[in-house]
């Protein structure tokens, strides 16, 4: 897991909060560590790391790793790592798409513990109904990992639509009926029962954001750092990511790749707009378009050279280039990451896209901008809402996992 590190250790107020935390994100960030190492990847003395590990293996977090003794370079004589253990809190991740939802339970280095993807049409009914069956898909995963009490930290919610920093969807385009709605807290509700109580964290955001995030932490994408992630399923959004950072914008709006205009005199949005991307390049518009049940049905038919379905792609890779390009010259990222149903078409999204960044993209004077594939497909954004739980538990152990603070 690839998360902002802390870059020393504190000297007064909460000493003891800021330094767990060093040594946790380590542990989760290298893996296992002898205590001589942990003490000089985080600067603090041998004593204070062996009085940590030492509480952090009474709560069952932190365990010797067997078998993978090291030797120390002083001495010589082999030390035993220490890694995070069967004991180690889990974060919940879901992700509310149009059709769908799926959850997923990781540990904090980002391996998977669980894992579930169920066709749920959520445009129909209540919302607060369709929370309700999503928080059962949930409580049914985690019940089947047999987790213990209280190892559940937190819950990360990705969403597809602008969510406020309050948690709140402002808009929904494609799920209007949920505007207004706090889902994360309001399926954070039902799973209270997970045993984690008031300190469950909850964090809610678009799911193109959390898809970046996903890529990012987990894509094992060699020196990724600025770049967008722009990844469609319904609707088309944009997850910005600088300096390692996401960038969302001053109320959660940044990367609404979807509704740019690429044509005004364009087909009418479900926004209010005409001539948004997405009508030209959402799961609907590629579906309708070629004529396909399914995107592995269209990529198969594009694959095969049917003429219907290379047409409607070319048409969604110039579309989407015209767009891509004005995020390009307005941000300046050096790298596009194609996330979602892009990543499984884009041999026949590539070429259109990279034609029109080549016109429109002022950076290609200087320096080409690089066509990535996303390597999570339809785990990125799932993955990336349980990576973000995680990292606020780290920045903050002791909030979450008082008992390791006696």
């Amino acid at each position: 897991m690839r998360v902002a590190r802390l870059d020393a250790p504190a000297r007064q107020g909460s000493l003891r909060r800021h330094n767990l935390g060093l040594v946790l994100r380590e542990l989760a960030v290298a893996g296992p560590l002898a205590r001589a190492e942990l003490a000089r990847r985080t600067g603090l003395t041998k004593a204070t790391i062996s009085a940590y590990v030492e509480a952090l293996q009474a709560a069952g977090i932190v365990e010797e790793a067997p078998g993978a003794a090291v030797a120390v370079p002083s001495r010589g004589r082999p030390a035993s790592p220490v890694r995070l253990g069967s004991g180690a809190p889990v974060a919940v991740g879901v992700e509310l798409g149009v059709d769908f939802v799926s959850a997923c339970v990781t540990a904090p280095t980002g391996e998977v513990v669980g894992m579930l993807r169920t066709p749920r049409d959520q445009r129909s009914g209540d919302p607060r109904d369709r929370l309700a069956e999503a928080a059962d898909d949930v409580a049914g995963l985690v019940a089947s990992l047999a987790l213990g009490a209280g190892r559940v930290v937190g819950l990360g919610v990705a969403f597809p639509g602008v969510v406020g920093p309050d948690g709140r969807i402002r808009s929904a385009p494609n799920l209007p009926g949920w505007n207004g709605l706090d889902v994360g807290r309001g399926l954070a509700a039902h799973l209270g029962r997970l045993g984690s109580g008031e300190r469950l964290v909850v964090e809610t955001g678009n799911e193109a954001d959390l898809a970046a995030l996903g890529e990012l932490w987990f894509g094992e994408h060699p020196e990724l750092a600025d770049f967008a992630l722009v990844s469609a399923e319904v609707g088309v959004g944009a997850g910005i990511v600088v300096g390692g950072r996401l960038f969302t914008g001053a109320t959660g709006a940044a990367g609404e790749l979807g509704h740019l205009t690429v044509d005004p005199d364009g087909p009418a949005c479900g926004c209010g707009s005409k001539g948004c991307l997405e009508r030209y390049a959402g799961l609907v518009a590629l579906l309708e378009g070629s004529g396909t049940a399914d995107i592995g049905g269209l990529r198969a038919a594009a694959d095969r050279g049917e003429p219907r379905a290379v047409s409607v792609l070319a048409r969604a890779g110039t579309a989407l280039g015209v767009a891509a390009a004005a995020l390009v010259n307005l941000l300046d990222v050096p790298v596009l990451v194609l996330g979602g149903i892009y990543a499984e078409l884009a041999p026949h999204l590539a070429g259109p896209l990279a034609a029109e960044l080549q016109i429109r993209a002022v950076r290609h004077l200087w320096d080409p901008v690089r066509l990535v594939t996303a390597r999570l497909g339809a785990e990125a954004a799932v993955r990336g809402a349980a990576g973000l739980v995680h990292d606020r538990v780290l920045d903050d152990p002791a909030t979450y996992l008082p008992e390791v603070l006696g």
